[in-house]
């Protein structure tokens, strides 16, 4: 009895110390509760709660409801287990927004829906400071092109008709879109440039998309760089005509695109999903898979069409060449301004 009870004792002695040292081998090399496996791991039960999804602009814009319609679309479907919640945080050039994800956990619970194109462009004109290195790439999960417009009975039916009238007449037609540095500016200073038009119109910024379609179906702007979204119903009602777009898009299948006229390049503004850096790999996956599935969704199609963008399902890794060859190619734009 007397061995047994030493042996008793001996064994809570060892028990004690492991409880000391955090219950386990394992814990006492890990105290600070990080997954041994590095930033691959997820927790078993991810996600335990609700995701927000940040959208850095005004609620009933485009990437807003591109937002709320994925997030629907998983919640209805239990694509994950917890839904998506979005808030709108506005501000400074999509920067308020931005600035919430980068200081965000790095956990999988907020993420934000971005316009990367507009991003993109405030990062070359230098507005906007936060870029995709700065954060990881989930999902891109639609693109749209700009529009080159002049208006439904206007004599220009071509770019080359364009093009023939504004080199007989140098400064005359009025060329719109919205705000210096934005993805439409940085559209027509792209068409401009590759089609040898740099000088040929007089360039006009306006406050808001509605002033700029306000201006030109009231015949003040010949022509105008507009988002595809922005424009469509417009070109379907014959009010407006499409010359160009900046790339391919089911909505207008029969208008030529930059690389069919030649320019060697295409321009798309792309949507899609971002996590704070320092995001578990394995978590980025979960969240990548039920945002691919959303997009596969006939609902999604449906949203898309009604929106004039095409669907995307490219995960974080395929999306980042892409996005570097935008910067690339925006940056150089934009250094022909100065």
């Amino acid at each position: 009895m007397k061995k047994l009870f030493c042996l008793f004792l001996a064994a809570l002695v060892v028990a004690s110390s492991l409880t000391g040292c955090g219950g386990s081998p394992e814990a006492s090399n890990n105290s600070s509760g990080a997954s041994t496996s590095g930033i691959s791991a997820a927790p078993a039960d991810f996600p335990n709660k609700s995701i927000r999804v940040i959208v850095p602009f005004a609620a009933g814009g485009n990437t807003d409801l591109n937002a709320r319609s994925i997030a629907d679309i998983i919640q209805r479907n239990n694509l994950l287990p917890q839904p998506m919640v979005v808030t709108n945080i506005a501000g400074s050039n999509s920067m308020e927004g931005l600035n919430a994800l980068r200081t965000a956990d790095a956990d999988g619970y907020t993420l934000i829906c971005q316009n990367t194109s507009y991003m993109l462009a405030g990062n070359a004109m230098g507005t906007v400071t936060i870029n995709y290195p700065d954060m990881v790439p989930v999902a891109e999960v639609s693109t749209q092109p700009c529009v080159i417009l002049v208006s439904g009975d206007s004599p220009f039916n071509t770019v080359d008709d364009l093009l023939e009238y504004a080199k007989a007449h140098p400064g005359e037609l009025n060329f719109g879109f919205v705000g210096s540095g934005s993805t439409t500016h940085l559209a027509a200073e792209i068409f401009m440039d590759k089609s040898g038009s740099k000088g040929l119109f007089k360039m006009v910024s306006y406050t808001s998309g509605a002033d700029a379609l306000t201006a030109q179906l009231g015949g003040n702007c010949e022509v105008r760089s507009s988002t595809a979204v922005d424009c469509a119903r417009y070109v379907q009602s014959g009010e407006l005509k499409a010359l160009v777009v900046t790339c391919e898009n089911e909505t207008f299948p029969d208008v030529p695109t930059f690389t069919s006229l030649g320019y060697e390049t295409e321009f798309a503004i792309r949507q899609g999903f971002f996590a704070p850096k320092g995001t578990p790999d394995a978590v980025v996956e979960i969240l990548y898979k039920a945002i691919a599935e959303a997009c596969a969704a006939e609902d999604y199609a449906s949203f898309c069409a009604t929106n004039a963008m095409n669907v995307s399902d490219l995960s974080g890794a395929d999306w980042v060449p892409l996005l570097d060859t935008d910067q690339t190619y925006m940056n150089e734009i934009v250094k022909g301004l100065s």
